[in-house]
């Protein structure tokens, strides 16, 4: 007893120290076949029974394992009754119930035997990589779009307070840049902590602003992106952006300015590479230049595309195979283009 506790815990520990590593895949895979089935029976309880299959199905059964009953039944009497004489022992019932039940058995087995050939050659011929961290990338990605629900709500409340939604940036009349739409809509996003510690009088970057702008924003951070929070000089990093047609320049757009529909019009997405600060008032980008095509654009760590925060408040997730043009049309607020949901 005590040695299997011994290498239990030793096994436990090593899972967790290569978990801390980085190398999340053995953990992942341990805890879904230890604790997989708990999954299963959790949806277990949401599967709707077809109760005109269940009693057709349980009426064939029935009736297979009364025919095989008689037929198994007259056989045995025939081969012992070869010799002139009466069977010695009869044939019964539990005979007839086993052989059905191995029968039933050896049918679901052919069928498992069937998927798991078919999912083995999806596995072998899929584009997609054979070991991935599935569950947690999905939950990473959950998290995602969480983040950018949030800024969503946020520049919706911005906009019903100010008549306008933020501009991407604020400047004084000396030119100099002064805050971003990020740091404007943290009020709206119930980050008040940090909204009232920044002074807006004087730029992000100024000195006396330098402990607001070094504060990590949870929700301005991709889960999936596993880089630093900060930058060379210490200021907190965002792993979004702004539409450059939206939320770009030092203009306050109203949401009436967006006439090609709002439910066809990006306004942040999610980004790979060259994060800005998220107190940068340049920390916007322009959909045209592709998804997870160019560090300068929109893109993610998630497979295929990026999740994309759309000004009715939706978030979408976009495939990097879209058309340019139509990609290039969501960019734009009012370019006039028609686009339908089956497009993209």
């Amino acid at each position: 007893m005590r040695r299997c506790l011994k290498w239990g815990s030793l096994g436990f520990l090593t899972l967790l120290l290569i978990g801390c590593m980085g190398f999340a895949v053995p953990i992942d895979l341990a805890s879904n076949l230890a604790l997989g089935w708990l999954i299963f029976l959790g949806r277990f309880a949401e599967i709707q029974i077809n109760g005109g299959g269940l009693i057709t199905g349980l009426v064939c059964l029935t009736l297979f394992a009364g025919g095989l009953h008689l037929f198994l039944g007259w056989l045995h009497r025939q081969i012992q009754g070869e010799g002139g004489d009466p069977p010695a022992t009869p044939w019964k019932r539990s005979w007839t119930t086993s052989l059905v039940a191995i029968i039933v058995l050896m049918f679901v087995a052919g069928l498992t035997s069937v998927g798991v050939a078919h999912q083995t050659g999806w596995l072998l011929t899929s584009s997609e990589p054979l070991l991935s961290s599935g569950g947690m990338m999905a939950a990473k990605r959950s998290q995602s779009v969480n983040n950018l629900k949030q800024m969503g709500l946020a520049l919706h409340n911005y906009h019903e307070l100010s008549a306008s939604l933020p501009p991407g940036g604020t400047f004084d009349p000396q030119g100099r840049a002064h805050h971003s739409w990020q740091s404007l809509i943290l009020s709206q996003a119930e980050n008040h902590v940090v909204y009232n510690q920044i002074n807006f009088d004087l730029p992000w970057n100024d000195r006396v602003n330098t402990t607001s702008f070094r504060t990590v924003v949870s929700f301005y951070l991709n889960p999936g992106i596993r880089s630093a929070e900060r930058d060379s000089r210490g200021y907190a990093l965002s792993h979004y952006s702004g539409n450059a047609l939206v939320l770009g320049g030092d203009k306050n757009r109203v949401f009436n300015d967006i006439t090609d529909g709002r439910e066809h019009t990006i306004m942040a997405g999610e980004v790979p590479a060259k994060f800005k600060a998220w107190g940068s008032p340049t920390n916007w980008r322009d959909p045209g230049r592709g998804i997870n095509q160019s560090p300068d654009g929109f893109g993610s760590p998630f497979q295929s595309g990026a999740n994309f925060l759309f000004a009715n408040g939706s978030i979408r997730f976009i495939q990097n195979t879209i058309n340019p043009r139509i990609l290039k049309a969501l960019g734009t607020p009012s370019g006039g283009e028609s686009i339908t949901n089956d497009s993209y």
